[in-house]
């Protein structure tokens, strides 16, 4: 099926041109396979790495946070704990790293060919989310031998919450990255902030420990309004029965992802008109 493209020269409007994107809804589905083939070909284990990736960072979290450090995990088996923190934290780093130089790294496709430049975005964002649901099939593991020996408490009748959660996390690091990238089309150094960033902040969001190990007041005060906090606690309230969940801070939470989406895709629209000329 064909379709007519105007492209124009006026000035950039706000507008979201999600009705283009979906006219190029096959070339995300070619995006995103390609990006699964590219990443794990010529690798010694392949798709392996998906699995170990995981396993290996909450196995030194457990030593690090856990044992050396001793921060307390509200009751919940330790490895778990940091297994779930994990997984999630992937979601959203990688929704947001991934998308923090689309118009840097793309340059040279973009000035050559006209699509709707946010199906780059969109297709890296699909990755994340598949590369987390595959990554849960390992969590799902553990999960069931503590919940079968009684360390766990899933609360099964909320699950259907779970795809919410991770819609949150992924929207909002797909956000935060192209807000990046449409800063770095201008300012090549803030390729390398948005990466200093992004691991600050998961010291600031409760990854590696729990919200009820935070004694200081005004700490507590800073992490709940990270509008992440509130998707990490009940997350692990849903997968392990334990977790500070605030369903007003969740909501905000929710609020702050919609409102931060919309206004990078404003953006990111209005920045894709003349960024050729600035990378």
């Amino acid at each position: 099926m064909a379709y007519d493209i105007h492209i124009s020269s006026a000035p950039a409007r706000f507008e979201l041109k999600l009705g283009e994107v979906w006219r190029y809804r096959d070339l995300i589905g070619f995006m995103v396979r390609r990006s699964f083939v590219l990443t794990y070909k010529q690798t010694v284990l392949g798709p392996a790495w998906l699995f170990l990736q995981p396993l290996g960072a909450s196995a030194l979290n457990a030593i690090v946070f856990g044992e050396i450090a001793a921060i307390g995990t509200d009751g919940i088996p330790q490895y778990l704990f940091y297994l779930l923190g994990t997984a999630l934290w992937g979601l959203f780093a990688s929704s947001m790293m991934s998308n923090a130089s689309v118009f840097t790294s793309n340059a040279y496709i973009f000035g050559k060919v006209y699509f709707a430049r946010l199906t780059v975005p969109i297709a890296n964002t699909i990755v994340c989310i598949l590369r987390f649901l595959l990554q849960m099939l390992i969590v799902m593991v553990f999960l069931v031998w503590y919940t079968v020996h009684g360390l766990v408490h899933p609360v099964w009748k909320y699950w259907l919450f779970l795809p919410l959660v991770m819609l949150v996390l992924a929207l909002l690091g797909m956000s935060m990255g192209m807000v990046a990238s449409c800063l770095t089309a201008k300012y090549r150094d803030f390729g390398f902030l948005a990466g200093a960033i992004c691991r600050l902040w998961m010291y600031a969001t409760p990854v590696v420990y729990p919200l009820s190990q935070l004694r200081n007041p005004l700490l507590l005060r800073l992490v709940r309004y990270n509008p992440i906090t509130a998707p990490f606690e009940f997350f692990r309230f849903l997968m392990a029965g334990k977790g500070a969940v605030d369903p007003v801070m969740l909501m905000i939470g929710v609020t702050v992802t919609v409102l931060c989406f919309l206004g990078s895709v404003l953006l990111f629209n209005r920045v894709e008109k003349d960024f050729i000329d600035k990378v």
